[in-house]
C-alpha cells in the first residue's frame, strides 16, 4: 500500500512541472552547526522521555505495546522502515508539492 501512495504523491510531484524539486547538499560550512544540533536535540529528547518516566508518565502508546508483545525480526524490521524510510519519503513529497507549490 506505501508503495501505490509513493507512487501517486511522484505523479503529484512530477506534475509540479518545470519547478526544481530536488536535493541539495549543504555546504560544509554549516554542518558543524547541524551535527550541533542534532546531539542537543537527541539529547533533549532523551531527558525527556526520563522525565517523563520519572513523573510517571508513559511514552508507551497501542503500537508500541504491539511491537513488544509480537516481537519478532519481522515486526521489528516492519517498524523501522515504516518509520525511518517510507514516513520521511511521504513528508517531503508532501512539503515539496503541496506547500512549496502553493
Amino acid at each position: 500500500m506505501a508503495a501505490v501512495f509513493l507512487s501517486a504523491l511522484y505523479g503529484l510531484m512530477v506534475q509540479a512541472g518545470d519547478r526544481k524539486i530536488g536535493f541539495q547538499s549543504f555546504s560544509k560550512r554549516h554542518w558543524p552547526r547541524i551535527l550541533f544540533w542534532l546531539f542537543v536535540l537527541i539529547l533533549g529528547s532523551v531527558a525527556i522521555v526520563v522525565l517523563m518516566e520519572w513523573f510517571g508518565m508513559t511514552y508507551e502508546n497501542k503500537k508500541t505495546s504491539s511491537l513488544q508483545h509480537d516481537l519478532s525480526l519481522f515486526s521489528f524490521i516492519l517498524a523501522f522502515v515504516s518509520a525511518a524510510v517510507i514516513s520521511p519519503f511521504y513528508e517531503e513529497i508532501i512539503y515539496r508539492v503541496f506547500f512549496i507549490r502553493g
